[in-house]
């Protein structure tokens, strides 16, 4: 079981004033976190700080550092087969998917193979009925399927116009 975590808190923090709390705190900038994603103020908290004229102790990293510095800004073709290759690298390798599927498949064969035993039981009363019940239902989801697009296009033409009354 995979645990997330869940912010609660006792006030909304959308209302917080963040460049108190980050003046507060003494704080250089304010980090980027989901809680403070509604703040659109100044997010140095009033510091002008070259934070590109740091450098890292550590001599690769800071070689590393320089070399993305100077890097051409991302191209945006590059950027969606970076998302591509992360969204395949993201795929369970567990193969707990696979197993789901089937897992699935077999439900499913199970229940074609109970159905067409169940059938071979029928008597032909029986098989009559069970036609007529398959095409009322039949019937019936596409009246309910016309119905949701009616619903769905008087919404659609309820929002461009005006109020017509209640029907």
């Amino acid at each position: 079981m995979q645990m997330t975590y869940r912010e609660n808190s006792i006030f909304r923090t959308g209302d917080l004033d963040w460049a108190a709390l980050g003046n507060g705190w003494g704080l250089l900038r304010l980090p980027k976190m989901p809680e403070a994603r509604h703040f659109h103020g100044d997010r140095s908290l009033g510091c002008s700080i070259d934070w590109d004229s740091f450098a890292y102790q550590n001599k690769t990293r800071e070689k590393q550092r320089l070399e993305a510095l100077n890097a051409e800004a991302p191209n945006p073709a590059d950027a969606e087969t970076y998302q591509a290759k992360r969204k395949r690298n993201a795929e369970a390798w567990s193969g707990k998917q696979e197993q789901a599927e089937t897992r699935v498949e077999r439900r499913d064969k199970k229940q074609r193979k109970r159905d067409a035993e169940r059938r071979e039981k029928m008597t032909d009363q029986e098989k009559a009925s069970d036609m007529d019940l398959t095409q009322l239902l039949a019937t019936i989801r596409k009246q309910n399927q016309e119905k949701l697009a009616n619903d769905a296009k008087m919404e659609a033409d309820s929002r461009d116009g005006e109020f017509k009354g209640f029907k």
